[in-house]
């Protein structure tokens, strides 16, 4: 238990500290010290004065960004050169027309080039004039002005397209008429006509002949009796069409009426052809589905009993020509009886029935440059199944008959006193050459070549680069 003594005092002590008199307990026993003058409390500090605010920094200025660097210079770009090829309506001028682009936008410069040689050009477009049957390479080159440039090319292969002057076109320029005002017999106009590239008007349509009518034509066109028997057919051996005789003829007045002429009436009249008069001569635009002058195999459609179909050839030298009709497999299992002639000008240089033992026919004729019908008829008249028109136009002449032939297990190899059958007699005789083999079989040929069998199609091959089981010997 604390005294009181002992409280006193600290509460003495406690009240002097803070300068206070302090007080006795009554009855205490204990003196009271005196301790001497309390010291002075310790001072309290001063705060430290607030510093002064400081102004702020000012940022640091941002860096000024680094410029784009310019894009790349992009090329142009050429998609597409179209081709309007030539026709009678364009004065034979086949034209070319670039799409390109440039995808910075630049100007664009166009330069045109046939065979290395300038053309006649407008910036994306150019042309140039006709001429015979030919291959061209058009080059376009397309720059920007800053280094960037495109190139392309275009091969092509060109129908040759040549008028004479005074030809008139019509509205397709598939064909022109040329008004022959000089009084002649029909077979000089005739064969003025072929000599030019054309013929007599046939006027097979009812658009030919207004056409021609509204050039006021009339005069000697292409249709006759070659034979004198007073049934008429086209000059060329197409299809005459509808018949358009004037009312009253073919009537044969005066008995040799066997060419025929169109009259202001827009209707035809037979006539001797002796007497002179005008003439409409006709020009087709080459390169036609008729077209036959790029040579190989062509098909054809077949014709009821008393039509024809008609080809055309062109040459532009001196060529030994082989036509043949087959079936479309290069047999004659179905063809028909086909006949076949080669004509100029209504001119008659070559024509065939039966050729190489089947009913078949077949030509091998030497003809100048020119124009040149081939027509197909039946024999009698008859009708003519779809047909293979084949035109070969490097010929050999073909021996008269087909040397002996043995087929040899071997590619290449023959015996003793053969060797292997050449392509061109091969060619000229098909027809017997593939009734000997098999279905699937091809056989090998002189110089790589080889034949197809009938399942094939009894096509001559050129080059056969794979190794054959058999061989065609000819003794």
């Amino acid at each position: 238990m604390i005294s009181k003594t002992f409280a006193c005092r600290a509460l003495a002590v406690l009240l002097a500290s803070q300068g206070l008199v302090a007080c006795v307990p009554s009855g205490s026993d204990d003196p009271i010290v005196d301790a001497g003058p309390m010291p002075d409390p310790e001072p309290t500090p001063k705060p430290e004065p607030e510093p002064e605010p400081q102004p702020e920094p000012e940022p640091e200025p941002e860096p000024e960004p680094e410029p784009e660097p310019e894009p790349a210079n992009q090329a142009p770009v050429i998609d597409d050169i179209a081709v309007d090829a030539a026709t009678f309506q364009s004065d034979c001028r086949t034209s070319l027309v670039a799409s390109a682009r440039d995808d910075d936008g630049d100007a664009l410069r166009y330069t045109w080039r046939m065979d290395g040689e300038a053309l006649d050009a407008e910036e994306d477009a150019a042309s140039f004039g006709g001429g015979p049957r030919r291959t061209r390479r058009v080059e376009l080159t397309v720059e920007d002005g800053r280094g960037g440039q495109a190139s392309a090319s275009v091969s092509l292969d060109l129908a040759g397209c040549e008028l004479p002057d005074g030809a008139i076109p019509n509205a397709a320029g598939d064909r022109a008429y040329l008004l022959a005002r000089t009084s002649d017999t029909f077979d000089a106009h005739r064969r003025e006509a072929a000599r030019l590239g054309g013929h007599l008007a046939t006027l097979t349509t009812d658009a030919e002949l207004a056409f021609v009518r509204s050039l006021d034509g009339e005069g000697w066109i292409g249709l006759w009796s070659p034979q004198g028997d007073h049934r008429f057919e086209t000059i060329t051996g197409e299809p005459a069409g509808p018949e358009r005789f004037c009312p009253g003829e073919p009537n044969n007045a005066a008995g040799n009426e066997f060419a025929v002429e169109l009259w202001d009436i827009d209707c035809f009249n037979d006539h001797p052809g002796s007497r002179p008069t005008v003439a409409v001569y006709e020009f087709e635009l080459p390169g036609g589905p008729e077209d036959v002058s790029a040579g190989g195999a062509f098909e054809g459609p077949g014709f009821g009993t008393g039509g024809s179909a008609r080809s055309i050839l062109r040459l532009t030298e001196p060529r030994t020509v082989r036509l043949s009709v087959t079936d479309a497999q290069g047999r004659c299992d179905g063809v028909g009886d086909p006949t076949l002639q080669v004509l100029f000008g209504g001119d008659t240089l070559a024509a065939n029935d039966d050729a190489n033992g089947t009913v078949c026919p077949e030509v091998t004729v030497d003809l100048q440059p020119g124009v040149y019908d081939v027509a197909v008829r039946g024999y009698n008249g008859s009708g003519v199944n779809d047909y293979r028109l084949g035109v070969d136009l490097d010929a050999e002449a073909r021996p008269a008959e087909l040397p002996p032939l043995e087929m040899v297990n071997g590619d290449g190899a023959c015996p003793p006193g053969s060797a292997p059958l050449s392509p061109a007699i091969a060619a000229a005789f098909v027809p017997q050459i593939c009734s000997m083999l098999g279905d699937w079989y091809i056989v090998r040929l002189a110089d790589g070549a080889a034949i197809d069998g009938p399942g094939y199609g009894c096509n001559i091959r050129p080059r056969e680069v794979n190794p054959l089981g058999q061989t065609l010997c000819a003794r």
